[in-house]
């Protein structure tokens, strides 16, 4: 019997002990030398050397064709193989095959599919391949409609006013700028949308716009500004010593925002500055969101603070029970002016009114005593300093009190004595009586009963006196008049029955002066 072996046979090969035969499938590629023994276990072995060439196995490669729709993601490019070995498929591949198209999906048509890298692997080689088709059929085009928007002022938030694109199908916009954005001033500014159809069968549009941003109005003001006239000059040096107001910035915008911040420019002439008010300009603002209109301020120059001037003191005399009414003034460039009474004291029924930083007191009312009074020193105060005035007395004239005796006429042998002499007051004052006179006036006349026809002077004939009160006196006159006979006027009485008593009725005489309506008293008897 002859046993066969065989060395350096491929791998994947066995040779039959029995019948010699070489079988199995090599799994490996190459030149291989084999060297087969027969040995029939009495003669030597008898050996035979051959070489067994395994080459690669040859694939068939062929590209699948691939549809879709315009702008739809390009699908996985793949490839159907035929000639692997039994049991083996794509994935024993070193490299498969890559395979490429000229398309980029947004464009519809018929575009090739290539091979552009071939396969590489230690075990098969490519024979040959079989390119496919790409296919894109074409999408619809929406219909999207955006109206030109009306000009915004700058400061205003796009918002859908301006982003109101509609389309003829159901989809989302997105817009550019975005909604919220606020733009610069400025025409013809660009817009853009992207509308995305939901239903793919549409493809997406983009479609632009336009939108005109006006400026909006800002006023500057410049601040007022004060200053003592020796500081002005190293004020003027600082950078910052102007500043201004702002009315209608928008967006959060301030002063830091503007293109070109303002400048200020005032006329003070050369030192020394005289005191007053001068312009402050404000100038030279600009900016591309704005329209700037410009309000001048005022820079108030004072002299260095000093102490108050008085004017007005010292006070006038017054009068006893007159009105009273004396106004005192104070100038001052330090602030307000307040009076108050530093000694001394006011006339009784007068009063001192000062109302806080006024620059004016009052000193009124009604004198209730005549004579003088005070010492009065006054003190004006104002933020810097205060100053008093020099002592000064008011004085309060007595009232001028007139005692005029009364005119009498009386006939011949009539007494004139008092009670018959009287006399009036004038010149009362401040609700006085003539009974503050002490002693009360009295009257007298060198008249007597028996003096004889003719005018005799009524005079004041004691010396009544008060404080506040001069005392003059006026004469009267008293006049003895002859004495006149009365005319009797008494009217027939009517005829009476017997046995009536007589009474007034019958017994009714009068007595009167004749050529006048005076009526003389007396006594009648019947």
């Amino acid at each position: 019997t002859i046993t066969y072996g065989a060395s350096g046979l491929p791998p994947g090969l066995s040779i039959n002990p029995s019948t010699g035969e070489i079988t199995g499938s090599p799994t490996e590629v190459g030149k291989f030398d084999v060297t087969i023994t027969a040995s029939n276990g009495i003669a030597p072995n008898a050996t035979y050397g051959l070489e067994i060439n395994v080459v690669k196995r040859k694939l068939r490669v062929r590209a699948e064709n691939e549809f879709i729709e315009q702008n739809d993601p390009l699908p996985p490019l793949t490839v159907t193989y035929s000639g692997f070995a039994p049991s083996e498929d794509a994935s024993v591949l070193d490299t498969p095959p890559v395979l490429s198209t000229t398309s980029d999906t947004s464009v519809a048509g018929t575009f090739p599919i290539v091979l552009s890298t071939p396969l590489s692997d230690d075990h098969y080689e490519q024979l040959s391949f079989e390119p496919a088709t790409l296919t894109i059929t074409p999408q619809a085009i929406p219909t999207v409609t955006w109206p030109i928007p009306a000009d915004i002022p700058y400061g205003t938030p796009l918002d859908i006013t301006q982003l109101n694109a509609t389309a003829n199908v159901s989809g989302t916009f997105v817009y550019s700028p975005a909604k919220g954005t606020v733009l610069p001033a400025g025409a013809g500014q660009p817009l853009t949308v992207v509308f995305t159809p939901i239903d793919t069968g549409y493809i997406p549009v983009t479609k632009t716009n336009q939108i005109t941003v006006t400026r909006v109005p800002l006023t500057v003001t410049a601040s007022n500004k004060a200053a003592i006239t020796d500081d002005l000059l190293p004020l003027l040096a600082l950078p910052h010593f102007f500043t201004a107001q702002y009315e209608g910035f928008v967006n959060g915008d301030g002063p830091t925002d503007l293109d070109t911040p303002p400048s200020f420019a005032v006329r003070v002439g050369l030192p020394p500055f005289a005191p007053g008010t001068y312009d402050i300009v404000p100038r030279g603002a600009a900016d591309a969101n704005y329209t700037i209109a410009f309000v001048k301020g005022t820079l108030t120059l004072t002299p260095p603070p000093m102490a108050p001037v008085i004017s007005d003191f010292p006070p006038s005399d017054g009068d006893y029970g007159i009105p009273y009414h004396e106004v005192i003034h104070a100038l001052s460039n330090s602030g307000g002016v307040t009076f108050t009474i530093e000694s001394g004291s006011l006339p009784p029924g007068l009063s001192f009114n000062s109302t806080p930083g006024s620059g004016v007191a009052v000193i009124e009312g009604t004198p209730t005593n005549a004579g003088t009074f005070g010492p009065l020193v006054i003190r004006a105060t104002n933020d810097f300093s205060s100053t008093l005035t020099p002592p000064a007395d008011i004085k309060v004239q007595k009232g001028i009190l007139v005692i005029t005796a009364d005119d009498r006429t009386i006939k011949e042998g009539t007494s004139p004595e008092p009670p018959a002499l009287t006399g009036s007051v004038s010149g009362l004052r401040n609700g006085d009586t003539v009974a503050v006179l002490s002693p009360a006036p009295d009257f007298s006349t060198p008249a007597a009963a028996a003096s004889p026809l003719g005018n005799y002077e009524i005079v004041l004939a004691n010396a009544p006196a008060n404080a506040n009160y001069i005392v003059r006196s006026v004469k009267g006159t008293l006049t003895i008049v002859d004495k006149e006979v009365p005319v009797i006027t008494w009217p027939e009485p009517a005829d009476i029955v017997y046995g009536t008593a007589l009474d007034g009725t019958q017994l009714n005489a009068t007595a009167s002066i004749s050529g006048t309506n005076d009526v003389v008293t007396g006594t009648f008897v019947y």
